[in-house]
């Protein structure tokens, strides 16, 4: 199962995200839920990535992908909160659909 983490703080936008598993839909390569998932974080990240003026760490070590807001400048915090809301709602879009195989988890402080 894919389990994703958010851990919110009132702010418009997430503060973190986490991702690790593999759904189990299907055998690696043809699994579409995973590719979904995919699908939906690359290009979330890459949106992110323009937004040079703010502090988003992005790490992935091959097991676990993670995004991180700390700081986001006034000029990108649309932007951001634009983003993180096509990322979760196209999350949750497959959350539901696919509920035997993704999983998130809203952490709240």
């Amino acid at each position: 199962m894919i389990e994703i983490k958010i851990k919110k703080s009132g702010n418009i936008f997430f503060d973190s995200l986490q991702i690790s598993g593999h759904s189990g839909f299907a055998e690696k390569g043809k699994d579409i839920i995973c590719a979904a998932v995919s699908t939906q974080v690359q290009t979330a990240s890459a949106l992110f990535k323009a937004c040079v003026t703010s502090k988003i760490k992005q790490n992935d070590d091959g097991k676990c992908f993670k995004i991180e807001i700390k700081n986001v400048a006034d000029c990108d915090k649309e932007k951001v909160a634009n983003y993180c809301d096509f990322l979760l709602t196209g999350l949750f879009l497959i959350e539901k659909h696919y509920p035997d195989y993704i999983k998130i988890i809203i952490l709240e402080d």
